[in-house]
């Protein structure tokens, strides 16, 4: 049985570790997503001022970390509305896909999301990574805009 709760600062290696085998999925999909040498350490920072600020989700199966799910709060006064939700990451160990797992850290995160006067969420999805773009639409996710990139 999966169980889905608020990540702790013990928590923090296991998910960069797991963190880090997401980023190599995806640079494996496209170069542009290779990662500098202090990408390790900012993203331990990030992490760990999620904790404080932020929402971050582990999903355990006997003692085990086999997911996480990393989210924040930030005000846009640009749109209406203008307080709105970023889902950061989110990484299910492969052996684990396919059982709900994703779906159940989105939920927590929404819970989250609603509990705090959010009202929209917005999450970043390479194009490249069909399964993701089957899963966000799967959540209720829609398409807004393209990120585009040009390598000078």
């Amino acid at each position: 049985m999966v169980r889905i709760r608020r990540a702790t600062a013990e928590d923090l290696d296991t998910i960069i570790n797991l963190w880090l085998a997401l980023a190599s999925y995806h640079e494996k999909l496209d170069s542009a997503y290779k990662l500098s040498s202090r990408a390790t350490s900012f993203y331990r920072t990030l992490a760990s001022d999620l904790l404080m600020r932020g929402l971050v989700l582990v999903a355990e199966e006997d003692r085990r970390i086999v997911g996480f799910l990393t989210a924040e709060i930030f005000y846009n006064p640009t749109f209406v509305p203008s307080l709105q939700g970023r889902i950061l990451d989110i990484y299910v160990e492969e052996n684990y896909r396919r059982r709900g797992i994703g779906s159940q850290l989105v939920k927590e995160a929404l819970k989250w999301f609603q509990a705090n006067g959010v009202q929209c969420v917005l999450v970043n999805v390479a194009e490249q990574n069909k399964v993701a773009l089957n899963f966000w639409s799967k959540m209720r996710f829609r398409v807004l805009s393209r990120k585009m990139i040009l390598n000078l």
